[in-house]
């Protein structure tokens, strides 16, 4: 495995981590919603409170900016569509 699919395989492994979390946040958003029993809100808030603070240590990582800043130099190396993500990431990273 070269230099560029080891990279990609952590730009990977970085959008699972924050899709995990986004979608974990987005349950207990709904729940919040529909079905939830009255005098939950309060283990809600701590569930989102937990979930929004290890998505922000994952994203706002040293490593993250690291990778995709090394992403970034490498860019035109890269597939297209992997090209464009780490774009969006590192501009919402910046």
């Amino acid at each position: 495995m070269n230099t560029n699919d080891k990279l990609i395989k952590k730009l990977d492994e970085l959008e699972h981590s924050l899709y995990i979390l986004n979608h974990l946040s987005s349950v207990v958003e709904l729940d919040a919603m529909t079905a939830a029993p009255q005098g939950t809100a309060a283990g809600r808030s701590l569930a989102m409170e937990y979930l929004s603070g290890e998505e922000y240590k994952v994203f706002a990582s040293a490593e993250t900016g690291e990778l995709l800043n090394t992403l970034a130099e490498r860019k035109d190396e890269l597939p297209e569509r992997t090209a464009r993500q780490v774009v969006l990431l590192k501009r919402s990273y910046d």
